[in-house]
């Protein structure tokens, strides 16, 4: 709400969540304690019936995520006909319903002021004896609105006055008596016209209407006690009727909440010894798909059946604790006692609902990936392709040595090597000259090197024949030699940098000698090419001639990665891209995907370095980690492309590559046991499912920023713009596959 608005909501009331963290004593509850479960549970309420209407009004707003209104209704909060009659019309228009009374009147001006749009509609339910000509004239004095009074010589004329402002009714009535709330308030949500009746009979305008709309079914809610076998008579000579009823107000509610929301994951509660705090909660139900339970604290096992049948896990509470007892919220939702937090909103539940699903491993997600990653897979072995050339959507000329090729081969490897070998094997052979070195290869360019990396996966997989592995071998040694040419920082480890070849400048953004991009694209190479020296599968020479040893090569990868750690690391936890060794400085800017190509080093290191180094880089892994717990967006699940930015640059948006990557790390760190912490695996979880739901969209994975060089200025990161299907996210989801089953 913006400042200067006279009354306020307490927040502890306009939603309370109760979260659960204290036993009832056993004997106070009819369910152990220790059977009982966590819940979310929104109390959405304020000070008196007027306030909580406006805290409601806030809550749908947050669910329809608007600011503005294109429709208010204004009710009596002194009598219930006139707003229960105008649910449907509150469903159709999408429109709040406030309540109203002289007093309040100067409060529910200033809150449709500050939430209804321009040339937006106010209506008044009922005369002047529910909504006085003073408080109208009130309304009227909002700036670029219009005010409709819809009324009749009594309630039931004016419930058909709204109807007839509805329009088109539908094929469904319901029929509720206008004397009493209970019926028609539990059928407020459910989007369908309500009728009300008086006992002795239909009048002529309400047969008229019956015999203009031709409703294939008219229900009846409560018993004849309340809509009597005589109105029932009657209806029936316009269509076939039914009636919903119960032993008590409750019972009724509970069947027409089964009747009309048979698989509901979400329940709202309200009192049914009073009418005024569930008042104007039929459109919140009616946006969140959830039946209005009426329950006391005497009487509330109808709703405690509802929520078990239907396994709900969340739910909201309209009014305050006078009206229904935090004991009782307890007993319905089977969860224990409430420690009752300040929040936003009820769309806290939404985002927790979301949460929950996203953090387990869904079946329709993997079909989807594996559907997905079939496509690009057939895209690369089309008739109209060079065999063994690699295409990406975006850019299909770039059949070349890239380590975005590199990134992908990584991914199919990982993801199903003994299905995608053969492709990848189809791409090497078309590099790899007959004395080993590589075509394409760009001269001096460190992204080079690790499109190698998959040509040491195959030797080591005994996919190859003894000439195809000798010769295969040559190409590593092409490459590590390559690598030896790169200029070396004494400050930062006997390794290789990402910017200059024998003191020449090779990129743009010389300044930064070491960036993080350059660090995964050497590294994973000399991390396998450690190990295979170590098993006695590859022998490598060094340009003198002399033969590499594992132990060295783990030295400089080991001290590469501690001097990023110890250099490069921001306060918000994760790290700057680049690195000025002269100047001792940090770019300053933390770039989303350059952590994750670092993330994917590190992790690789701390699995399979020597035991001497293994307490230390698995700290550093744990470390990262936890920085970028802190990032992952808790709407999104995704992380951002300046990644501790966020909205505050132009253009940052949640950005598919570094979720992708950093997905994978968590969850490759869970299932390794380096993230022994089920927070680890639930973020990978999130991260994944949000990449596969909601980046896959018809067939395309979208929202990859397309290339970043090193610079100071943080608004030059999303400068190249966003792209679909780009290699280094698919490369990355490919990676992730595994660990997400």
């Amino acid at each position: 709400m913006k400042p200067g608005f006279r009354y306020r909501i307490i927040m502890n009331t306009l939603l309370s969540v109760l979260m659960i963290f204290v036993s009832f004593n056993v004997s106070a509850l009819s369910v152990r304690a220790e059977d009982k479960t966590d819940k979310m549970i929104a109390r959405i309420a304020g000070n008196n019936r007027y306030q909580t209407s406006f805290a409601i009004a806030q809550s749908i707003k947050e669910k329809k995520k608007t600011d503005k209104l294109e429709n208010v209704i204004v009710a009596s909060g002194s009598s219930f006909p006139d707003a229960l009659g105008g649910c449907y019309l509150s469903a159709k228009l999408q429109a709040p319903i406030l309540l109203i009374n002289d007093d309040s009147a100067d409060a529910v001006v200033e809150y449709i002021r500050d939430s209804i749009m321009e040339n937006g509609k106010i209506y008044i339910l009922g005369g002047t004896s529910a909504v006085s000509h003073e408080a109208k004239n009130k309304l009227m004095d909002i700036e670029n609105c219009s005010v409709s009074r819809l009324n009749g010589a009594n309630r039931y004329q004016t419930n058909l006055r709204i109807l007839q402002e509805c329009g088109s009714l539908g094929n469904q009535l319901l029929v509720s008596t206008g004397t009493n709330y209970a019926d028609s308030l539990s059928a407020s949500s459910c989007g369908l016209p309500v009728l009300l009746v008086a006992s002795e009979g239909l009048d002529d305008s309400q047969k008229k209407l019956l015999s203009e709309n031709k409703f294939d079914m008219i229900t009846i809610l409560g018993g004849s006690n309340a809509v009597s076998e005589r109105i029932e008579k009657e209806l029936s000579e316009f269509g076939e009727v039914r009636r919903l009823q119960g032993e008590n107000r409750e019972e009724t509610s509970y069947r027409i909440a089964r009747e009309f929301f048979p698989q509901a994951d979400f329940a709202i509660v309200a009192c049914s010894g009073n009418y005024p705090d569930g008042l104007c909660g039929g459109l919140l139900g009616h946006v969140y798909d959830a039946p209005i339970l009426l329950v006391s604290d005497k009487r509330y096992e109808y709703g405690s059946d509802y929520v078990s049948n239907n396994n709900i896990q969340f739910g909201a509470v309209l009014g305050g604790t006078s009206a229904i007892s935090n004991e009782t919220v307890c007993h319905i939702y089977n969860c224990r006692d409430v420690d009752i937090i300040e929040t936003q909103g009820i769309s806290n539940i939404e985002k927790e609902l979301r949460k929950r699903d996203y953090s387990t491993v869904k079946s329709e997600n993997l079909e989807k990936v594996t559907a997905y990653v079939d496509k690009v897979y057939q895209d690369n072995i089309r008739d109209d392709y060079t065999v063994g050339d690699f295409t990406w959507y975006y850019d299909h000329a770039s059949h070349s040595w890239l380590y975005t090729t590199g990134l992908m081969i990584q991914g199919f490897l990982e993801c199903d090597i003994d299905k995608y070998s053969g492709l990848i094997k189809d791409y090497y052979d078309q590099h790899i000259n007959d004395d080993g070195s590589i075509k394409k290869y760009i001269d001096g360019q460190l992204d080079s090197v690790i499109t190698a990396t998959g040509i040491i996966d195959l030797i080591n997989s005994n996919k190859l024949t003894r000439e195809e592995t000798e010769l295969y071998k040559s190409a590593v040694n092409f490459v590590y030699h390559e690598l030896e040419k790169q200029t070396e920082y004494p400050e930062a480890g006997k390794c290789w940098q990402h910017s200059e070849r024998n003191g020449v400048p090779t990129k743009a953004w010389t300044r930064w000698n070491i960036c993080l991009d350059g660090i995964f694209m050497s590294q994973l190479f000399i991390s396998r090419l450690a190990q295979s020296i170590e098993k006695g599968t590859i022998e490598v020479m060094d340009l003198e001639g002399n033969i590499v040893k594992a132990e060295d090569l783990w030295d400089d990868l080991c001290e590469r990665m501690r001097f990023v750690m110890e250099n490069m690391l921001s306060e918000s936890g994760v790290l700057y891209h680049g690195y000025c060794v002269a100047e001792k400085v940090t770019n300053g800017v933390c770039w989303g995907r350059g952590n994750g190509w670092y993330a994917m080093a590190l992790l690789e290191a701390a699995l399979n370095c020597p035991e001497k180094y293994r307490e230390t880089m698995r700290g550093y892994f744990r470390q990262l980690m936890d920085g970028v717990l802190n990032w992952q967006d808790d709407e999104t699940f995704l992380w951002y492309n300046v990644i501790d930015h966020r909205e505050e640059i132009t253009d940052n948006i949640p950005e598919s590559s570094v979720s992708a990557m950093l997905s994978y790390c968590l969850l490759k760190g869970y299932r390794t046991g380096l993230l022994p912490d089920e927070k680890y695996h639930l973020a990978g979880l999130r991260g994944f499912n949000a990449m596969v739901t909601d980046r896959i969209v018809e067939g395309n994975l979208i929202n990859t920023m397309c290339s970043s060089g090193v610079s100071s200025d943080i608004n030059r990161y999303a400068v190249n713009g966003y792209v679909d299907n780009e290699a280094k996210s698919i490369g990355a989801l490919l990676l992730a596959i595994r660990y997400y089953k």
